[in-house]
Order: structure tokens, then sequence, then C-alpha cells
């Protein structure tokens, strides 16, 4: 049996930290355009084909605008920010309820169609 040594034992601990990074920066990601998901699922899919990146491009441009919107809507007495993160978790909820609570299709119908692009 060979033993690490502790320069392995070091980069194997990077590299756990870098994957680790990654996953959570990809998924704040998701969870801050996941109102703008809502959008191009819903309002732009069914009436254009888009590609993958182009799903992808709409959805962070639809949910600049639903803040923008909810910015200039709400002006300076109420925080736009603490909206913007309610629809953020409404959004969020409501693909883990349809998902697992009430076993709708459209959740993996809308994830296939941001992770693999056009599918039928």
């Amino acid at each position: 049996m060979r033993y690490r040594t502790r320069a392995e034992i070091a980069a194997e601990n990077r590299n756990v930290v870098i994957i680790t990074i990654a996953i959570v920066v990809v998924l704040f990601s998701v969870f801050f355009i996941s109102p703008g998901m809502v959008v191009v699922t819903f309002a732009i899919r069914p009436f254009v084909h888009l590609d993958r990146a182009q799903m992808w491009i709409f959805s962070v441009v639809a949910a600049v605008a639903t803040y923008g919107g909810l910015r200039v809507g709400l002006g300076n007495e109420r925080s736009p920010s603490k909206y913007y993160l309610g629809a953020c978790t409404l959004a969020v909820f409501a693909f883990v309820l349809a998902k697992f609570g009430f076993h709708a299709t459209w959740p993996d119908r809308m994830w296939d169609f941001f992770a693999r692009g056009d599918v039928p």
C-alpha cells in the first residue's frame, strides 16, 4: 500500500474546495435568475424557438428586467431587493413543490430546455 504525501493530500483538498465553490456559485446563479427562467419558460418559449444559450441569456435579461421593474415600481421607499429575493424564493419553492409535491412534469421539461437545449 502506497502512502500519500502531504503535497498530494493538499492538492486533493484544493481540488475539492474549488469544485465545491464552483457548485455553490452555479446554485446561487440559478437561484438569482429563477424568476427569469419562469418568464422565459412560460412567456417566451411557447412562441419562439430558442436554443440553450439563448434560453440562458434571455433568462438573465428577464431577471434583470424584473429587478429593474421592481426598482422603478417601488422606488426608494421600499426595498426592491427584498421583493426580488422573495420572487426568487417563490420561484424555487414553486419548482420544488411542483416536482416533488405534485409530481408535475413541467419542471423536468423546463430543466431539459435549459440543460440540454431543445428537447421535444
